[in-house]
């Protein structure tokens, strides 16, 4: 999913630093599509996909995709609060992998995913939040650990990033990732949902 609307889009901050930036957005929510081509209706340089971000294929040999973002230079792809929505382990590794190998040198995959921290405070919270994924709209949703994870983004050619200056390369709880920390304790749902990123050689 896009994650359109929300305050501070991808594009807004990537267009921020660099106003020539291209951003393709994909989503198969008839509601997002129309909040998002609104949004994006004066943005020459920002565009949204009618797609469904689980069949690669069909993102990446889209048109909208090969016009607008040049694959000889480095390409960020954000697989972020979507991949926990699929809930096969293997094809989950498949799709990711696929968009990894698309990318050319210097690029980034960052992903985010809802995980079982495997404590006893906080394993109750993720099941409960995987609850609400599977009362969602959307119908599914599951919890990994922080393992698997690691499982699904060790790609080859690709070096895990730290979250932090003097931090080791892990998969940790996505409000970690702060030059500085972050600027409060975690909640128990921040601790359950963890993110990596990832940067091809």
């Amino acid at each position: 999913g896009s994650g359109l609307p929300t305050a501070e889009n991808t594009h807004q901050i990537a267009q921020r630093f660099d106003r020539s930036a291209s951003v393709v957005y994909v989503d198969n929510d008839p509601v997002v599509l129309a909040h998002g081509r609104a949004l994006l209706a004066t943005n020459d340089a920002t565009h949204i996909l009618d797609a469904n971000i689980f069949e690669p294929d069909q993102v990446l040999n889209h048109d909208l995709v090969t016009t607008h973002l040049d694959f000889d230079e480095p390409i960020a792809v954000l697989l972020l609060s979507v991949m926990h929505h699929h809930l096969d382990t293997a094809e989950c590794a498949r799709i990711v992998r696929r968009y990894a190998d698309a990318l050319p040198a210097d690029s980034y995959l960052a992903l985010s995913h809802l995980i079982d921290p495997e404590t006893p405070g906080l394993t109750p919270v993720a099941k409960g939040l995987e609850q609400v994924a599977l009362n969602s709209k959307m119908g599914s949703g599951t919890f990994r650990t922080r393992a698997e994870i690691e499982t699904l983004t060790a790609l080859d050619g690709y070096d895990m990033l730290p979250p932090g200056p003097g931090e080791a390369p892990a998969v940790v709880a996505c409000d970690r990732w702060w030059p500085d920390g972050p600027v409060e304790p975690l909640t128990p749902t921040q601790e359950c949902f963890a993110g990596v990123v990832l940067r091809k050689r």
